[in-house]
């Protein structure tokens, strides 16, 4: 019996079930090392990267704003019953390295991996830094393309492999920091691997598209490239349950996301009879004084994606937004004359400063604004 909170007595039991390996649940340890980044201490080593230096101080504060949100899915609602099957053997043990901006985003494909094939893990950089330096100390190699990187087959497709999750450029930064983290542990530069130029041809990803659609060719979301290489490895039935899991998360993520409106023509309705030009114009001064929520990536107003957690206050001013603004604000009836300050301001709050205000919030975008 174990006396504590919630989230400390899972991690308790965890590491009861962790001292009969062989018994070890798969999905109960990615629980536990999830649960443990709202309690990590603060890290001494520096790599250098802004964000890769606070990541403890990052994860706790993501995890204070994650308390509605499933620790094994990192869904809301959760969707473990959707998206998991029982874990399939992988050659190689899997380390997912995860940058601490993704921790608990609903849209990351991180977690299908250490849910999935049995003997995978997950750490965060900064919070997991004893699973990190034991897999470097064993020799493990990096899943990242470089010059002196070496094409995945079954020959290579062994030991313990590192994954780095982000974005682009934040899995570089991850990368770079296991190289310096390496140095300083006095070991060799771990090696590389990477996925043949065919197989990245040929991908078309459904999770990206999901997210930004038409840029699915040609890319991959983490667990689709560690489908990928599971493939070139010999590994098949991993790269199948891997796919298969990625195509419901898209497909969760496509209909959870906010749309653009459709157009009139697109309904059989007739151009909108106002001067929009005049709206657009008189939405600018209410545009740059209305108050914003931090941690918006969805513009729930006019379906845009932002790049940044803090990026809300530029898109609100600009003439996309108020024009979708004017246009929703026309179809519900709210505008029929010509603007006015009292009108504009009226409008603007209630087609754009109240629906943002209950947009949905990444608790990762939401530590980031902070």
């Amino acid at each position: 019996l174990f006396e504590g909170s919630f989230h400390r007595g899972r991690a308790s039991i965890a590491v009861v079930c962790a001292s009969v390996p062989q018994r070890r649940p798969q999905r109960l340890m990615f629980a536990a090392a999830v649960d443990q980044c709202a309690s990590c201490p603060d890290t001494t080593f520096e790599t250098g990267d802004a964000l890769l230096d606070k990541a403890p101080e990052l994860a706790r504060c993501t995890m204070r704003h994650a308390a509605k949100t499933c620790g094994m899915c990192w869904s809301r609602p959760c969707a473990c019953a959707e998206l998991f099957d029982a874990p399939v053997e992988c050659s190689p043990k899997l380390v997912v390295v995860a940058h601490p901006s993704e921790l608990m985003r609903t849209t990351a494909s991180a977690p299908l991996i250490p849910m999935l094939l049995q003997r995978a893990s997950f750490t965060v950089w900064g919070v997991h830094t004893g699973e990190v330096d034991s897999a470097l100390q064993s020799g493990a190699s990096v899943l990242f393309p470089s010059d002196e990187a070496v094409t995945i087959s079954p020959a290579t497709w062994r030991g313990t492999v590192l994954i780095p999750d982000g974005s682009w450029q934040r899995a570089q930064a991850v990368v770079d920091a296991l190289e310096k983290r390496a140095s300083f542990l006095g070991l060799p530069k771990p090696k590389r691997l990477q996925l043949s130029e065919a197989s990245i041809k040929s991908m078309h990803s459904p999770l990206v598209d999901a997210l930004h659609e038409g840029s699915g060719p040609g890319r991959c979301s983490t667990a689709e490239a560690v489908a990928l290489a599971c493939k070139e490895g010999g590994d098949d039935e991993a790269c199948s349950m891997l796919t298969e899991a990625t195509k419901r998360l898209a497909s969760k993520i496509a209909t959870s996301l906010p749309k653009p409106p459709p157009s009139r023509s697109s309904q059989g309705l007739p151009p909108r009879a106002y001067d929009e030009k005049a709206w657009v114009n008189a939405l600018a001064g209410p545009a740059r004084v209305a108050p914003l929520v931090n941690g918006v990536r969805r513009c729930v107003v006019c379906g845009a994606g932002l790049a940044r957690a803090d990026a809300l206050a530029n898109h609100v001013r600009g003439q996309r937004h108020r024009a979708c603004v004017a246009r929703n604000a026309f179809d519900d009836g709210a505008i029929v004359g010509p603007p006015c300050n009292e009108s504009a301001a009226k409008v603007f709050r209630d087609f754009s400063t109240i629906p943002l205000s209950d947009a949905p919030r990444e608790p990762p975008d939401v530590a980031l604004a902070e």
